[in-house]
């Protein structure tokens, strides 16, 4: 149980970073495109189950995802690291 519950804290820590960036890429900042944006909000829903330790938590569900949707975040990644480029450049 205490490598799940690690696991758990990890993800929880990589869906709050991933959600911070993103809300701050996209809308009027127009870094993220639309589609890539509206992807990577589905995310937020995985870490309020997370975050707040619903009762049950189906672990195999969040893999399948994750290895399912992980182009997404590569994509996101990418964007970000653009953006980090882009800023540190001017």
């Amino acid at each position: 149980m205490v490598e799940r519950d690690r696991a758990q804290r990890l993800l929880n820590v990589l869906l709050d970073a991933l959600g911070d960036l993103r809300r701050y890429a996209s809308g009027d900042a127009g870094i993220l495109e639309d589609g890539l944006a509206r992807r990577l909000a589905g995310w937020a829903g995985l870490r309020n189950v997370v975050a707040h330790s619903y009762p049950v938590i189906d672990f195999d569900r969040i893999h399948k995802a994750l290895r399912e949707d992980i182009g997404d975040l590569d994509s996101f990644s990418r964007e970000v690291e653009k953006m980090i480029a882009s800023v540190h450049t001017e």
